[in-house]
C-alpha cells in the first residue's frame, strides 16, 4: 500500500501532466478550415506556448519540488490576476495550478522531514 510520502510525490506530477494535456487542448482553436493546415502552424505554436511553459515548470518541479512549487503558485497568481474578469477561468485553470504548486511544496517538506 502506498504511504503518504509516495502519494504526495506522485500526485502533483500526475496532476501536472493532466494539466498540460488539458491546456494543450485549447490549441485546437488555432485550426481553421478556410485555409491549408500548414497556414495554421504559427497560430498553433502561439496556442501551445502556455503548454510549453507548464511543461518546463513541471520538469523543473520534478527535480526541485520546492522551487517548482513556488513557480506553480506564482503562475497561479499571474494567471488569476490576468483573468480577474473571468472567475470560471480562474477556478478551472488557476485553482489546479495553485493545488499543484502546494502539493509540490508539501512533497518537498515531507521528504525533508523523513530524511
Amino acid at each position: 500500500m502506498m504511504n503518504l510520502k509516495n502519494i504526495l510525490l506522485w500526485t502533483p506530477r500526475v496532476l501536472g501532466i493532466l494539466l498540460t494535456c488539458f491546456v494543450s487542448l485549447f490549441a485546437m482553436d488555432a485550426f481553421n478550415t478556410d485555409h491549408p493546415v500548414t497556414a495554421d502552424y504559427p497560430g498553433l505554436f502561439m496556442h501551445l506556448l502556455p503548454t510549453l511553459l507548464i511543461l518546463v515548470m513541471l520538469l523543473i518541479s520534478w527535480k526541485k519540488p520546492l522551487f517548482g512549487g513556488i513557480l506553480f503558485i506564482l503562475l497561479g497568481f499571474a494567471y488569476s490576476f490576468k483573468s480577474l474578469d473571468h472567475l470560471n477561468w480562474i477556478l478551472v485553470i488557476g485553482l489546479p495550478v495553485f493545488l499543484i504548486g502546494a502539493l509540490f511544496i508539501f512533497s518537498h517538506l515531507l521528504s525533508q522531514k523523513q530524511v
